[in-house]
C-alpha cells in the first residue's frame, strides 16, 4: 500500500455498491453455516465455478446478473485470503 494509507479513504461509488452486494450475497447464504471452516481446495473450484457463472451473465444475462455473480467470485476469493490469514496465524501460534 502507498502513503494514501494514512488519509481517509473513501470508497468509490462501484466499490460500495459491490460490498453492498458481496454482504446479501453472503446474507443469503447464512444458514449454510460457516465455510471459514471448509479446506481451501473447496474455495478454488467454487471461484472457477463463479468465474464461469459471471462469464456466462455477461453475455447472456443483465447488468444487475452481473453485479451479483462477481459478488459471488469477490466472496470466494475473500475466503481464500481469509484461509490464508487463518494459516499464517495458526504457524506464529
Amino acid at each position: 500500500m502507498s502513503a494514501a494509507v494514512s488519509e481517509e479513504i473513501v470508497p468509490r461509488a462501484e466499490i460500495a455498491m459491490m460490498g453492498i452486494a458481496m454482504e446479501v450475497k453472503l446474507r443469503l447464504h447464512d444458514a449454510d453455516g460457516r465455510r471459514e471452516d471448509m479446506p481451501v481446495a473447496f474455495f478454488h473450484l467454487r471461484l472457477k465455478e463463479e468465474i464461469e457463472e459471471l462469464v456466462e451473465a455477461c453475455f447472456h444475462g443483465t447488468a444487475h446478473d452481473a453485479l451479483l455473480e462477481a459478488a459471488d467470485v469477490a466472496n470466494f476469493a475473500m475466503m481464500i485470503w481469509m484461509v490464508k490469514r487463518e494459516m499464517e496465524r495458526f504457524r506464529k501460534g
